[in-house]
């Protein structure tokens, strides 16, 4: 005979199965991919990570239902549903760890170059150019600031993630991408600074993709 589980011990079961995803701090395998020497406090370290992710998830996919409203089934529309998870994965992650893991932005940036063989936006030759000038145009100011300041300005993680950005707005409008990431870290900068001494660049440059993509038809 078969032994049944009561409510209780069901109840219990699926605590024990939903709760390393949405209570514990970073996943298996995030942690598999990063040093925990390299794991810092971040402006909202004391939040609970995945309450955070969940949180900001949210906000990405109101924000595009409000943007395109009536076209919420278009190819845009679809993709940006489906790269949400990672960018609001990568928001939380840079807000209470200061990192933007490699296996997030590195298949984004793979995603954003398929997209733009459909895409009405970008061409693949855009989209691929705008993965090299932009990893380039961060390296070189990142190679300016340790030779100004003797220590790295900006983080690997926010230079590969402005590779995936490349390859979704296109080398011919990077130059938007950037001055929207400039903007918002003016804004952001005030707020986070009041939480903790380490800022997190990598929401600006989040915020700033995230914003393209939902009012690029506007420019």
């Amino acid at each position: 005979m078969t032994p049944t589980l009561s409510k209780t011990d069901q109840t219990q079961t699926n605590h024990r199965f939903l709760r390393p995803l949405f209570m514990s701090d970073m996943w298996p395998i995030e942690k598999r991919f990063i040093p925990q020497a390299e794991i810092d406090k971040g402006p909202f370290h004391q939040l609970p990570l995945n309450k955070l992710w969940l949180g900001l998830w949210l906000l990405f996919i109101t924000s595009l239902t409000c943007a395109f409203n009536g076209a919420i089934l278009s190819l845009e529309a679809m993709v940006l549903c489906a790269i949400s998870p990672l960018l609001a994965r990568l928001t939380a992650l840079d807000l209470k760890h200061l990192i933007l893991l490699d296996i997030y932005t590195l298949p984004l940036a793979l995603i954003g170059l398929i997209y733009s063989f459909w895409s009405s936006h970008v061409t693949p030759v855009e989209s691929f150019f705008g993965v090299v000038v932009a990893g380039f145009s961060l390296l070189i100011l990142n190679f300016i600031s340790e030779k100004m300041d003797k220590h790295s300005g900006i983080g690997g993680g926010d230079i590969k993630f402005c590779l995936a950005a490349g390859a979704f707005v296109g080398v011919l409008n990077l130059h938007y991408f950037f001055w929207l990431a400039f903007f918002f870290a003016l804004l952001l900068w005030p707020v986070l600074r009041a939480y903790n001494k380490h800022i997190s660049f990598g929401p600006a440059l989040i915020l700033a993709l995230w914003s393209f993509m939902l009012f690029k038809h506007l420019l």
